[in-house]
């Protein structure tokens, strides 16, 4: 199994005492089958007659043009210098931006069938679709100022996103288009982005997005599950100690070459190990024959300080920016304590928003708690 999730589990179980309380030690469970799994991989039957879909070894370009439908390759740099790629697939009628999720990247859109991904019922239907990438993941490893092998570079969260991530996609898109406006649909962090950026709205974005579709919309973490509020509350020394302080879930050769092929050994261990961690309503709500795919895709990297960042979210249960610590809030924000997202602010009315009853994040209570703070009421 991926290392930097074992290694995270098993802090887990080190510093939380929640393995216990889950459902027949679920959590026990899941990684004995996955240790035993693996130890089949040095077998030399393991993996014969279980061919691996060769859409696990594509990027995301080289995944829609498979599909028959053209891709072009854009680029945009934020004003802090992050060189972020962008996928288009053109076509003749209104722009709309899909903007993936925490640890994601494009290939989120494009990784199920042509009649099942967003992307491409999207593109039949004549939108211009632009697919977003965030600064740090797989595509999006160049800064005009530092190397990614630097600290420096590493040194962003979702704040960041906001601040220049999203301004620069929109108004690049908008550029190469014509358009006045543009269609948005975020999931999860690509939905946190514009909540923090409507906050404080000082280049009028709002009034570039024509509607902003909200995909397990968060803003407040205060209600997640067991296992993420105890993953929340290993003390942030322990998690850079482990990861270093720079990228986090960034996919190694291992990764790559390997889980595609576990998964499809044991697709049901695949899917298990997935609902436990994100939630899952229903087997028959994804393409189960997709999975190895899925794995090969995600997680997609990010850095460490927007993980922790979210750590910080859950355990806080408020919308603001990132905490450097009482000197370090003083240095960045002149306060003691990091700012809060005055979501007040925010005017975007025409917005829809879409969760589930077993989102691990986007719980109906989070969702809940972000709808009564939204001034405007939602579609």
């Amino acid at each position: 199994m991926n290392k930097t999730f074992v290694v995270l589990v098993l802090v887990a179980l080190v510093c939380g005492s929640f393995a216990a309380s889950l459902p027949e030690g679920k959590l026990k469970q899941l990684l004995g089958r996955w240790e035993a799994l693996k130890n089949k991989q040095g077998q030399s039957s393991v993996g014969d007659g279980v061919p691996i879909d060769p859409d696990a070894y594509l990027n995301v370009t080289q995944l829609i043009q498979s599909k028959g439908y053209p891709c072009v390759d854009h680029t945009v740099t934020t004003q802090d210098g992050y060189v972020l790629s962008l996928q288009n697939i053109p076509g003749n009628g209104p722009p709309i931006l899909l903007q993936h999720g925490l640890l994601d990247s494009a290939a989120t859109w494009v990784m199920d069938y042509p009649s099942q991904s967003l992307g491409y019922i999207l593109a039949d239907n004549g939108f211009d679709v632009w697919l977003g990438n965030s600064r740090g993941n797989v595509y999006c490893q160049a800064n005009t100022n530092f190397g990614n092998k630097t600290q420096d570079f590493w040194n962003f969260s979702w704040d960041d996103m906001a601040t220049y991530d999203l301004p620069a996609r929109i108004n690049y898109i908008i550029s190469q288009t014509g358009a006045k406006q543009i269609g948005y649909v975020g999931h999860s962090e690509g939905t946190e982005m514009v909540f923090a950026a409507l906050s404080n709205d000082t280049s009028n974005l709002a009034s570039k997005i024509g509607i902003f579709v909200a995909l397990a919309p968060v803003m407040n973490l205060g209600n997640v599950s067991e296992f993420l509020r105890d993953v929340a509350n290993i003390r942030q020394e322990v998690i850079k100690l482990v990861f270093g302080s720079e990228a986090i879930f960034y996919p190694d050769v291992w990764y790559v070459n390997q889980l595609p092929q576990l998964c499809s050994e044991d697709p049901d261990l695949c899917e298990e190990t997935i609902c436990f961690l994100a939630g899952c309503e229903s087997a028959s709500n994804y393409n189960r024959s997709r999975i190895p795919v899925i794995v090969s895709k995600f997680p997609s990297g990010s850095s460490v300080q927007n993980f922790v960042h979210y750590m910080q979210s859950i355990q806080s249960n408020l919308f603001q920016k990132y905490d450097f610590g009482r000197v370090g809030n003083q240095q960045h924000y002149g306060q003691n304590t990091p700012p809060l997202y005055n979501i007040s602010n925010y005017d975007l009315k025409t917005t829809a928003y879409f969760y589930g009853s077993k989102d691990k994040m986007a719980d109906p209570i989070n969702v809940q708690q972000l709808l009564a703070k939204i001034p405007i009421q939602a579609v």
